[in-house]
């Protein structure tokens, strides 16, 4: 257990890295916010399967029930993705919002955790697909629900009320460095400050002539 807990943890941490090296040179918002919406996919469905909708006898089937969940997980962002900076800012307030109750429910001890839960036991237990869900819900699950649903409206609303009149994504930082770079002042020379002030055509000698002495030798 504790090797896959590290494993995880180093795909999780070597994936963000990749992440935000490709974000700072190519600066490409879709592909970012496509994960992020993968994410709120991810838990849109294992809501709908944690549901008594998922056990229904036709899951009971793996290709089934693994087609219907990757249906469910694209569902989101396959209506979203055009809107990108609300699919980006709907996602961070509900899995946000998600995070923030798990914190309670590792406390309280509900049901909601099983939400995300579920989807991986079945991939990874054997014969887990046969097995009947019923997660009844309690005085205090129901008041995580309404907390989520609220954490959720407001963060989605503030978010919206300071991005509003401004750019859905910052320009590319590489691209914002490059530009910096060529907006520079050119160095001056520090040796012959005079020579940076001159123009391209004037030649560096000039005809002026130079004054003669002569040196008489008396004999």
């Amino acid at each position: 257990f504790a090797v896959r807990v590290a494993i995880s943890c180093v795909v999780a941490v070597v994936g963000g890295i990749l992440l935000t090296l490709f974000w700072w040179r190519i600066g490409l918002a879709v592909l970012c916010v496509l994960l992020v919406g993968l994410v709120l996919g991810y838990l849109f469905a294992s809501i709908i399967f944690f549901t008594p909708f998922g056990n229904l006898t036709i899951w009971e089937n793996n290709f089934n029930y693994g087609m219907s969940f990757a249906c469910g997980i694209m569902l989101i962002p396959v209506f979203l993705l055009f809107f990108t900076k609300t699919l980006s800012i709907v996602s961070c307030a509900v899995v946000g919002s998600y995070a923030v109750i798990l914190a309670f429910d590792a406390y309280l001890y509900t049901t909601l955790s099983y939400i995300i839960l579920h989807p991986i036991k079945r991939a990874v237990v054997q014969d887990y697909n046969i097995a009947y869900i019923s997660a009844p819900f309690q005085v205090k699950d129901y008041i995580l629900v309404a907390l989520w649903a609220v954490l959720s409206i407001l963060g989605a609303a503030c978010q919206f009320y300071l991005q509003r009149g401004k750019e859905d994504f910052p320009e590319c930082p590489y691209e914002l460095y490059r530009k910096s770079r060529q907006k520079a002042p050119p160095q001056q020379n520090i040796q012959h400050p005079d020579l940076h002030n001159r123009d391209e055509t004037e030649p560096l000698l000039s005809n002026q002539e130079t004054n003669r002495y002569v040196i008489n030798h008396v004999t």
